[in-house]
């Protein structure tokens, strides 16, 4: 015979301090916690873009590259 679990639902409440910033990829300002540095998901995905767009591009090219040789191999 199986015991029975029983299970309870708990929430639980944090508190975050909130400061007002500038956002530094839109320069828009917000208010947000400690922690967070862009404003919003895109303004954070742009700066990642912007960070790493050369690594990202050479990446590509090469994929590019290969495939493109791959398929002249085929002919």
């Amino acid at each position: 015979m199986k015991k029975k679990e029983t299970t309870m639902q708990i929430t639980v409440t944090r508190t975050l301090k909130l400061k007002e910033k500038t956002c530094p990829a839109c320069q828009k300002r917000f208010i947000g916690p400690l922690v967070k540095k862009y404003c919003s998901r895109e303004c954070l995905n742009r700066a990642d873009y912007e960070r790493n767009a050369e690594a990202r591009r050479t990446h590509r090219r090469e994929v590019y590259r290969e495939q493109k040789g791959q398929q002249t191999e085929r002919k």
